[in-house]
């Protein structure tokens, strides 16, 4: 009964996991922008127009040129 108990919390932690999962996120249509020199962008003022970003999907990724920077 112990054993199961914890099985059954084992496959619950395990289910979280999966659903925080960084590719879960992408698969869900998100994505990881990054500039140059790497930085994660969080913010639009870490960007300027002309600024060259790497961009990271689900199934790979592209570099991209930002047009323009909404605020």
């Amino acid at each position: 009964l112990a054993v199961e108990r914890k099985r059954a919390a084992l496959e619950k932690s395990a289910a979280k996991l999966v659903a925080l999962s960084p590719v879960k996120t992408l698969e869900r249509g998100y994505a990881i922008v990054r500039t140059d020199s790497g930085d994660v962008v969080a913010s639009s003022s870490a960007v300027s127009a002309g600024a060259q970003v790497d961009v990271t999907v689900a199934d790979g990724g592209f570099a991209a040129r930002v047009e323009k920077v909404r605020q």
